[in-house]
C-alpha cells in the first residue's frame, strides 16, 4: 500500500519543495480571533468554527474531488514517487491548512475507493514555528542576500 502525506504549511515560511502539488488556502476565511488565538487547526473547536462557514465547506468538497482525481491520475504513472506528498498552505500554517489537512486525512482514510491502495497521513510542517524562529529565518535570509 502506498503512503500519501497531506502536508500543511505556511506560505510565510516558504513553499515546501518536496510536494508533488500545493493547494493554496490563503483565500479561505480565518476562524474567529478568540479561537484562533488559543488553538491550532488540530483542535476540535477551531475545526468546527472553520467548517461552519459555507466557503470552507465548498472548498473542502472541491479538495476532496481534486485529491481523488489527482490520485486516480497518479495510478496511471508507473514511476510515481513514494510517498506521495501533497501540500496545503495558508499564511502561517497553524490554523486553516492544519484543519483542512486533519479533516482531509480522516475523510480519505474512510473512502472505499482508496482502501487497499493508500494509507493517508497528516503532517504539519509549521504548526510549532514561533514568531522568534520566523524572525531569525528572515534575518538570516536578509544577511545572505546582502552578501550576494
Amino acid at each position: 500500500m502506498a503512503t500519501v502525506v497531506f502536508l500543511s504549511f505556511g506560505y510565510s515560511n516558504g513553499q515546501p519543495h518536496d510536494t508533488m502539488h500545493n493547494f493554496n488556502l490563503r483565500n479561505l476565511p480565518n476562524p474567529k480571533k478568540e479561537i484562533k488565538s488559543k488553538h491550532t487547526g488540530t483542535h476540535k473547536s477551531l475545526q468546527e468554527d472553520l467548517f461552519a462557514m459555507p466557503t470552507v465547506q465548498q472548498k473542502f468538497q472541491q479538495l476532496c474531488e481534486e485529491s481523488t482525481q489527482y490520485l486516480t491520475d497518479l495510478e496511471a504513472e508507473p514511476n510515481a514517487a513514494e510517498p506521495v506528498k501533497i501540500g496545503f498552505g495558508c499564511f502561517s500554517g497553524k490554523h486553516r491548512s492544519v484543519a483542512i489537512v486533519e479533516r482531509l486525512t480522516q475523510w480519505a482514510n474512510e473512502q472505499e475507493v482508496f482502501r487497499n491502495k493508500y494509507t493517508f497521513v497528516a503532517e504539519h510542517r509549521d504548526i510549532n514555528v514561533t514568531k522568534q524562529q520566523k524572525s531569525d529565518k528572515k534575518s538570516k535570509r536578509q544577511r545572505k542576500d546582502q552578501t550576494r
